[in-house]
């Protein structure tokens, strides 16, 4: 009799090879399964870049509030995007907390913040006012965590992972004093943020 086996197997690999060729040609001459092969392909791929090497884009706060702010150092200044301007809280706020808002809830990948006061003369207006020391973050959807900055003028950023947020408290829980000066106000020049992308 026949080899209904070898037949089987013959008939299979015709379908199998007919299957490849429709969806070649349906790949190539249907525009909709083109575009929806295509957009999984992407989103594929651009989930796993996402997960081995995000892109770090910019998000800025829309708002700064403050629990106190000396005159002419609004908690503004410190999402300003400027370098020669910077918030500072009275002397007699012993546990200053800023605030900055979003425009819509975002994930945050990191936060950077430049410690200190600037202006004309960066490095002596910097030594003149205390420099956050540690900060206790505090974000809307309930996260919080701990930062311990250094004592410099530069910007330092710090990985977090928070995931829809709408706005974060800096309280500022120690201090990096004036040499030889008793303790003023606090002061930070720049907070700002970034998200994955």
């Amino acid at each position: 009799g026949p080899n209904v086996p070898g037949m089987a197997v013959r008939i299979g690999g015709i379908v199998m090879a007919a299957v490849i060729v429709l969806s070649v040609l349906a790949f190539l001459l249907v525009p909709p399964f083109h575009a929806a092969v295509v957009n999984k392909v992407t989103a594929a791929v651009t989930a796993i870049r996402k997960a081995i090497h995000p892109n770090l884009d910019p998000v800025h706060a829309i708002a700064a509030t403050a629990t106190t702010s000396t005159p002419g150092h609004s908690a503004d200044l410190a999402r300003d995007t400027f370098s020669n301007t910077y918030w500072a809280a009275k002397v007699s706020d012993r546990a200053p907390v800023l605030v900055l808002k979003f425009s819509d809830p975002v994930d945050l990948a990191e936060i950077g913040i430049t410690p200190g006061a600037s202006g004309a003369a960066p490095q002596d207006q910097f030594l003149a006012e205390p420099r956050p020391k540690q900060v206790h973050l505090v974000f809307s959807n309930g996260d919080s965590t701990d930062i311990t900055l250094s004592d410099s003028n530069q910007a330092q950023f710090t990985a977090i992972d928070v995931k829809q947020v709408t706005s974060v408290e800096i309280h500022v829980m120690s201090t990096w004093a004036p040499a030889g000066a008793a303790p003023s106000s606090v002061a930070i020049t720049e907070v700002e943020f970034k998200m994955k992308d």
